[in-house]
């Protein structure tokens, strides 16, 4: 799994407002920003244009539901070592993921709920 971060870079004396996408991997584009969409379009779109770049053609959908079932493993193993139980996923998670992950179990399933039973709910 690739993890995609953008950036936002504000103007200088030669060139207007930038946002960045890189996937830690040294895969990079910038390009400008543009003021008529709202900030979360913008890293959207910087999101998709490295996704582009790369060749990656994958769903944002399935990513999210890949995402969520990794955080129901660590609410999981949470909820095993509260109740003084072993759990083969506890050393995969940090305390504080697993933690997050338990006290919002409820609102991660019916996410995955909702992505498991309508489609392309996520408009790409």
């Amino acid at each position: 799994m690739t993890t995609i971060v953008t950036k936002y870079h504000g103007p200088t004396n030669t060139r207007g407002s930038q946002i960045s996408a890189s996937d830690g991997d040294g895969n990079s584009l910038s390009g400008a920003y543009d003021d008529g969409q709202s900030s979360e379009d913008n890293h959207f779109a910087a999101c998709r244009a490295l996704c582009h770049k790369m060749g990656w053609h994958g769903k944002l959908q399935s990513g999210l539901a890949s995402l969520l079932g990794l955080l129901s493993a660590a609410a999981d193993a949470y909820a095993y070592s509260t109740n003084g139980r072993a759990s083969d996923n506890a050393d995969l998670f940090p305390s504080d993921v697993m933690e997050w992950a338990h006290s919002h179990s409820d609102e991660l399933s019916y996410l995955a709920y909702e992505l498991e039973e309508t489609q392309n709910v996520i408009e790409e």
